[in-house]
This record gives structure tokens, C-alpha cells and sequence, in this order.
């Protein structure tokens, strides 16, 4: 079957770092036995220490650029603002015809600029796991994380047909389910699922910070801190996707415009807004 020899054709994966992604995926590629050998790298140690304890790795490189030697298969589960810098590290030691996969939802432009600058960047396939967790670190992985969930993949015109071809083939064998989508819809799909509730959640923060607002344990405070755990040094990656996140929230105030003329509100008049809430303020009364 075409899957099993791809499977076969796998016998080295390094997986560049170790945190909770990057464990789970190796964790993954463990139980689903679709690589010889399975090599792990990270900056920390304690993080690599922590992989080789958990089973999930067959030996650990501290240096990317030796990580990398004879691998098949190249997955970054890094952040978004590290994947050019970890692209360039990996040097002439990735062999012809590597496949080079990411979980961190790499954007057009961002691939765009890999190509220019970076030879191995030709088979590279931005891909985007839809999972959330609380959790961070390698300790909190696993592959029950990663398991059975739908994974993003980009096309266009960056991205070959036999990278996109063995990028499925992957993410399949190691038990996802990969969606190809074109390089619009891939990069609208991540802000709408990672960075928006993010950016409002930040936001959120702030204003919740404010003096005389609640400082009991309210169901703001709780999802904020959920929220808080969600994603590492999240700024940069928004940047990256601030072209995105500024639409979608352009059209978070029209909704919420929506709302304030429901309740009496009229948009850029005090005055006017302030009788239409002791109008909605008098029809509760009413109501009670």
C-alpha cells in the first residue's frame, strides 16, 4: 500500500523542540511506529531531558544543525517568530527531497520569505494542528493531545505538490487528519482559531485591571487565566497575523455596534447614549 511505504521511507524524524507539541508529535510517531528513529532538539535541556524520560525519543541532539542529519521528515514545533531563524540554522545538513513541516501556522508572506532566503524551504509545508490546551511543557504532553484531530495544511503557490503530497501522507500516518486548504483560508482559519480569542482576551486584561472593576473570582478572571496559559510570548507571532486579526476585529465592533443600538445605545453620542441605557434600565423595572 502507498501509505506503508511511505512509512517505511521514514527511518529518521527529527523533531525541533520539545515542548508540549513537540513531545506529543513525537509521542505520536512512537505509537503509531512510523519512523526508525525518532531524534529530538530543543534550546533546553531540561526540556530535553524531560522527552528522553518520557520515552518518546530514540536520541537527543543539542545542536539543530546535527539533529537534522539523514532525517527524512523535518517537523518545527516551534512558535511562529522562531520558524525563519530555525530555518536558517538547519543548514546544508538537511538531505534532498526532506519533507519540512511546522505547527506553528507559518503565513504566506513569512513562507514566502523562507523560499527567497533559505534553499531547503522548497519542501516545506506549513501545517497548523486545531488543538487547545491549558498545559505548556514537555510534561503536559502527550499523544491523546494530538490524536485523532484535524490538522491544517497550506497550498499555493510556495508550497510543491510532492512536499503538500508527503506532507498528508504524514500527518495521516502519525494518526491526524490533514486539510488542505489554500494559503487564504489557512492563514484566516489559525487567526480565527488561535490569535483572535487571544488578542480579546489580552484586551480583556487590561481592562479588567482598571480600578473599581471585580477582582472576585469571576468567570472573567477564571477564562482569563486560562486564556493566559494558552500560548507563550504571543505578541510576536500577532504581528505576524495582524493583518488578519485587525479585520477580524473590525468586524467584532460592527457585531458589537449591533448590540449597542439594541439596547437604546446611539454609536459616537454620550448624550444619547446614556438615555438609551435609563431607557433600557426603566424597561427592566418595568419587566420586574
Amino acid at each position: 500500500m502507498a501509505e506503508n511505504e511511505q512509512v517505511q521511507s521514514w527511518f529518521r524524524i527529527a523533531v525541533v523542540g520539545c515542548g508540549q507539541m513537540g513531545v506529543s508529535i513525537a509521542s505520536l510517531l512512537r505509537a503509531h511506529g512510523v519512523a526508525e528513529e525518532i531524534v529530538g532538539t530543543d534550546k533546553s535541556e531540561l526540556n530535553l531531558e524531560m522527552a528522553r524520560r518520557m520515552g518518546c525519543l530514540d536520541r537527543t541532539e543539542a545542536r539543530l544543525d546535527r539533529a537534522v542529519i539523514g532525517a527524512t521528515v523535518i517537523v518545527l514545533a516551534l512558535p511562529l517568530d522562531e520558524v525563519f531563524s530555525a530555518m536558517q540554522a538547519l543548514g546544508p545538513d538537511v538531505r534532498p527531497g526532506t519533507l519540512i513541516t511546522c505547527t506553528a501556522g507559518t503565513t504566506a508572506r513569512l513562507h514566502a520569505q523562507l523560499v527567497r532566503h533559505v534553499r531547503s524551504a522548497e519542501n516545506f509545508v506549513p501545517a497548523y494542528p486545531l488543538i487547545w490546551s491549558a498545559g505548556a511543557g514537555p510534561g503536559t504532553a502527550s499523544a491523546d493531545l494530538l490524536q485523532g484531530k484535524k490538522c491544517l495544511l497550506a497550498s499555493g503557490e510556495h508550497v510543491s505538490d510532492r512536499a503538500l503530497e508527503q506532507a498528508v501522507a504524514f500527518w495521516t500516518a502519525v494518526g491526524m487528519q490533514p486539510d488542505v486548504l489554500p494559503a487564504d483560508r489557512f492563514e484566516a482559519s489559525i487567526a480565527g482559531h488561535a490569535f483572535w480569542p487571544l488578542t480579546i482576551g489580552l484586551a480583556a486584561s487590561k481592562v479588567a485591571s482598571r480600578e473599581n472593576w471585580p477582582v472576585a473570582d469571576t468567570a472573567l478572571t477564571r477564562w482569563l487565566e486560562v486564556v493566559g496559559t494558552s500560548m507563550e510570548n504571543p505578541e510576536r507571532s500577532m504581528q505576524l497575523y495582524s493583518s488578519r486579526l485587525c479585520g477580524l476585529l473590525a468586524e467584532t465592533i460592527e457585531e458589537l455596534k449591533v448590540w449597542h443600538r439594541r439596547l437604546g445605545g446611539a454609536i459616537d453620542d454620550p448624550e444619547q447614549e446614556d438615555k438609551g441605557m435609563l431607557q433600557v434600565q426603566a424597561e427592566e423595572k418595568k419587566e420586574t
